[in-house]
């Protein structure tokens, strides 16, 4: 049961949650790409590869095209779930990566709105007054995170999810041994885990808070934890078996079967990396505060430092403190990681405002500043369900589908691109695009003569050493301005990119390459800001396929024109 009609009405419950679940699927349907190269690298890729594609594993490395090592710090369980989809659904997408990740993202938002609905319903009573039970209902359902982050494909998403369902769970029944309950918290509590080891810890911590602060008796317990036990160890029986499937190799002996126990190879490996950039103890804080929608983000910290100072022996503080503190002090930190504390920010706010109803209430300035925060989360809940992570694969998309383009001009001022970066516009950020577009040969060349060119580099710029390699090639002769990639699909279609550096590029230099090409017409690409101004100013020269309407290159407000990661395609006649 949702709230009684005398905190809110039926139907605009109804609503709502219809709502919710519609910015859900919507979100699913348009946030293309990921947000973290892990989401792409760590599970996307796993799947290509089990698919029949070449994939860019994360943890797999490549000198040239040959795979020479494979760090196993990474669970195929969820690749494994979404190959099972994959499977399943087959005529709908025919293994199309943007129809395939529409219908995976789906699955996703969907157990993560179930979970949203579980949670909140085994919690909803936590709070006294009316005013916070009616925030707690719209911040549930209408937090502008909750549609973002079910949408991903990453471990985070899931992981969080299965975190709701276990935490929910055992708040109703942590007074009570009920046999049943206890086998599926197992269950919920092993695969959380399993998605995202880290999240071990604040699981630990579950267990801790039981021993101590729950009403059942020392054998109630004991019997609950060999009950969760048996169900996890089940799950984890699978997960080795899943991983064997994964790795392609057998347990012919100890040794081997230590290898595939990927929790036991991350607790070991996982956070040992010296390329890892190290942020400060107190790193966190001053992120959440600038990249976690300010000015809402404020209010979000303060209600959780509130929470775990009101109330330290919490089963919310236990889940959520160690593993933030844990977290402070590895030093390799990105804001994705407390993700799943930050999960929890309407039952913070919530708390936050429960116990300050009085002084919120007599003080018109504070309610008017809430009621602008939500007015913020309100505006940043439909943008981001309307928006795509790498919109850039739409342009690709339209590139690929379009029949008339089979050779194109990728134009920038090399100062603006990164030394690291591959200069193929269908690597993003150093992330192959290759489940969404399968490619079957890449080769980078240099234009000798009119009639003759060599080969620099032949594959996929895989990751390990490969990836150091081929963009080293590609930079060293950028300037030169005879590069070229060769593309061809799976689908036949080949694809010409010349690249091309110019620091000015007017209307002479585009003259030079009109007259060393014979089509009638000529597509030039850039995701260069100041490039682009430049062939805008080209007469005959107008955007075909952009990621940002034109008009975003003209507001200058705050810099807002140069931050933007512009890839736009224009047609020359």
């Amino acid at each position: 049961m949702f709230l009684s009609n005398e905190i809110l009405e039926k139907k605009t419950i109804s609503i709502i949650l219809l709502l919710s679940l519609t910015l859900h699927i919507i979100a699913s349907f348009f946030s293309i790409g990921w947000y973290g190269a892990d989401e792409q690298s760590c599970v996307l890729e796993y799947l290509n590869s089990k698919n029949g594609f070449e994939s860019n594993r994360c943890f797999y490395n490549y000198q040239n095209e040959d795979l020479i090592t494979v760090q196993k710090i990474r669970s195929w369980f969820q690749p494994y779930i979404y190959f099972i989809i994959s499977k399943i659904t087959y005529p709908l997408h025919l293994f199309d990566g943007f129809k395939l990740t529409f219908i995976l993202r789906l699955f996703s938002s969907i157990i993560g709105f179930w979970s949203l609905v579980f949670f909140y319903n085994n919690t909803k009573d936590h709070f006294k007054n009316h005013y916070a039970k009616k925030t707690y209902f719209f911040l549930t359902f209408l937090f502008w995170f909750f549609p973002f982050i079910h949408a991903r494909t990453s471990q985070e998403s899931l992981s969080i999810s299965f975190l709701f369902f276990s935490l929910a769970l055992y708040i109703q029944i942590h007074n009570n041994l009920n046999f049943k309950k206890y086998l599926l918290l197992g269950f919920l509590l092993t695969i959380t885990f399993i998605l995202r080891y880290n999240l071990g810890i604040a699981l630990f911590f579950i267990i801790v808070w039981d021993l101590f602060f729950t009403k059942k008796s020392i054998g109630s317990k004991i019997l609950g934890y060999l009950l969760i036990l048996f169900s996890g160890s089940i799950l984890l029986t699978i997960e080795l078996f899943i991983n064997v499937w994964g790795y392609e190799e057998t347990i012919l002996n100890i040794k081997d079967l230590f290898n595939l126990i990927i929790p036991l190879n991350f607790l070991i490996y996982g956070n040992v990396n010296p390329n890892m950039s190290q942020e400060p103890f107190y790193w966190y804080f001053i992120k959440i505060i600038t990249d976690f929608l300010p000015p809402t983000s404020i209010l979000i910290l303060i209600s959780i430092l509130f929470f775990w100072i009101k109330k330290p022996i919490s089963i919310i503080t236990f889940v959520t403190l160690p593993f933030f503190l844990v977290h402070s002090f590895i030093g390799h930190k990105e804001l994705r990681y407390i993700f799943p504390i930050l999960a929890l920010s309407p039952y913070f706010i919530s708390y936050f405002l429960d116990n300050l109803n009085n002084i919120i209430s007599n003080k018109i300035f504070l309610r008017k500043t809430l009621y602008f925060l939500f007015a913020v989360n309100l505006f940043a809940l439909i943008f981001i369900s309307f928006s795509s992570q790498k919109n850039q694969l739409n342009i690709l998309k339209k590139i690929v589908n379009d029949e008339n383009i089979n050779e194109i001009y990728f134009i920038n001022d090399n100062d603006y691109i990164k030394k690291y970066e591959s200069l193929n516009p269908f690597i993003l950020k150093n992330i192959t695009s290759n489940f969404y577009f399968h490619f079957h040969t890449i080769k980078l060349k240099e234009r000798i003569n009119e009639n003759n060119s060599k080969l620099i580099y032949s594959g996929f710029c895989r990751a390990g050493y490969s990836i150091g390699a081929c963009v080293k090639k590609e930079q060293s002769k950028i300037l030169d301005n005879k590069l070229f990639y060769k593309l061809k699909f799976v689908s036949e279609k080949e694809l010409m990119i010349y690249l091309r550096n110019y620091k000015d590029f007017n209307l002479s230099e585009f003259n030079r390459i009109k007259l060393s090409n014979n089509s009638k017409e000529i597509f030039i690409l850039t995701k260069n800001f100041n490039t682009l101004n430049q062939v805008k100013a080209i007469e005959n020269c107008q955007i075909k396929y952009s990621n940002y309407p034109s008009f975003f290159s003209n507001i200058s407000f705050n810099n807002i024109n140069k931050r933007i990661s512009y890839f736009s395609l224009f047609s020359c006649k």
